[in-house]
């Protein structure tokens, strides 16, 4: 961790026996942020290099042009994302900031986490029309350190 308290480098390893997805991203808007780590991109949403809205837009693309081939997140919340980005950038961020503040980082929850207004499948289609009326404690962590929901992911 930094002085700030913020994560500045993870490893991901990947089982090399899944066969890689096709995805080309040379030359598309918003493709240097999907190959950037987490930590990065809120060292640049920190920096006011990147914006929140720029992230999601980022997303949606990235999830637009690849998420049939795995269908790893089946549920958007682009709007309530957006709305929230809004909210965010409406106000100045907490001071002194505490460890771990997301600045905006657009994340993907697990649809076992209620998140407020969005379908709650908990990979079940007997919950198919389930709409959660309010946050589960995680989503209400994240989101008071400054993360945006933008999906939930299969179960």
């Amino acid at each position: 961790r930094d002085a700030g308290g913020y994560l500045v480098e993870f490893q991901v390893f990947l089982d090399p026996a899944w066969p890689p997805i096709q995805c080309p991203l040379l030359g598309v808007e918003g493709a240097e942020l999907v190959g950037m780590s987490a930590c990065a991109i809120v060292a640049r949403l920190r920096a006011g290099e990147l914006s929140p809205m720029q992230c999601i837009d980022a997303f949606a693309a990235q999830h637009a042009r690849c998420d049939t081939a795995v269908n790893a997140v089946p549920i958007l919340c682009l709007e309530r994302a957006r709305a929230a980005t809004r909210v965010l950038a409406s106000r100045p961020p907490p001071s002194p900031l505490p460890p771990g503040y997301l600045h905006g980082l657009p994340v993907v929850v697990k649809d076992l986490s209620a998140v407020a207004g969005v379908p709650f499948v908990r990979g079940s289609q007997i919950h198919a029309d389930d709409i959660a009326e309010e946050s589960s404690a995680l989503v209400l962590a994240l989101e008071a350190k400054g993360a945006i929901v933008v999906g939930k992911s299969n179960v």
